[in-house]
């Protein structure tokens, strides 16, 4: 499906991007680790080519909103510059900012495993076998998520590829997200070529990575209190209190002649049916997302 997606994209969208190629070229790096098959322009086009289409999408609902009588002509105006714009912009930093975050959330899942996925390899290396084999091991731990298709990598490297494993290993480290991974590879090529104890090495990393893992984990509870405060005044008192402000407009305007009246050019029937309910839906999934991002693991 994204294969079809992207030839699209650049079809349509390819020579409008060509002349900001250099621009686009940072992302090749976070396509790498996000393990996304994608080049950079091709990347740009596909943002761009979804933005067009929010731009189309939410222009066709304003005109929907006036031709339906929601909005008046002043409202209408309004969100034809606005909402389109707001829409391309919104749906453009997404896409590009995609692979960055996802290879983010790949170092985040690597460095919560990795701690516990050393003590194993720490105990498979003291059995003499070889590096290669080991990082076969922990590729068939899928319990790792994101540590296991790392180890997949080298696997696929030696056995598919014809690397030796220090060669794989340092194949890897220019493809992994996670910089405390980046590092422990080293280690593990370094050990082994000067025929060190491997074990030794993985359990001191292990030890050290556990022992920075719970520090995190603590801090992360302190930030926690923070959020949970925040989220308790913008999603539920914050709607509580809008909705009982427009409910006493409603009600003093029904007694008008003019009817109920607006806010901002819109009905407060509007506002309390559709943009209020929209409004706790994504502070919800906002606060979700903040939650998500900033917690030590994924």
């Amino acid at each position: 499906m994204l294969a079809y997606y992207k030839r699209v994209s650049v079809r349509v969208c390819g020579k409008l991007i060509a002349p900001f190629s250099k621009s686009f070229a940072a992302k090749k790096r976070f396509l790498r680790e996000a393990q996304i098959e994608a080049t950079s322009d091709e990347w740009a086009a596909i943002a761009v080519f979804s933005s067009l289409q929010m731009l189309a999408v939410s222009a066709a609902l304003a005109v929907w909103l006036y031709a339906a009588h929601i909005i008046d002509l002043v409202s209408f105006v309004y969100f034809v510059f606005f909402m389109p714009a707001a829409a391309f912009s919104s749906v453009f930093l997404s896409v590009y900012y995609y692979p960055s975050q996802k290879a983010k959330s790949i170092a985040k899942s690597i460095e919560l495993d990795l701690p516990f996925a050393l003590s194993q390899m720490s105990a498979i290396a003291s059995a003499g076998v070889s590096v290669e084999y080991m990082f076969e091991l922990v590729a068939g731990f899928r319990e790792y998520r994101a540590m296991s298709k790392q180890a997949q990598i080298i696997v696929r490297a030696v056995k598919e590829l014809g690397m030796s494993s220090s060669k794989a290993i340092e194949h890897l480290g220019q493809l992994t997200p996670s910089k405390q991974f980046r590092e422990v590879l080293s280690g593990i090529s370094g050990t082994v070529e000067k025929g060190g104890n491997l074990s030794k090495y993985l359990s001191e990393m292990a030890d050290k990575l556990l022992f920075d893992y719970r520090n995190r984990r603590d801090e992360y509870q302190k930030t926690l209190s923070v959020f949970t405060d925040v989220y308790l005044v913008l999603s539920i008192a914050g709607p509580f209190l809008m909705l009982f402000v427009l409910s006493s407009l409603l009600i003093a305007g029904s007694t008008l002649p003019s009817g109920a009246g607006e806010v901002f050019g819109l009905p407060i029937e509007f506002l309390i049916g559709a943009v209020m309910p929209a409004f706790i839906i994504v502070s919800n999934l906002a606060f979700l997302l903040v939650l998500h991002i900033t917690q030590p693991g994924v």
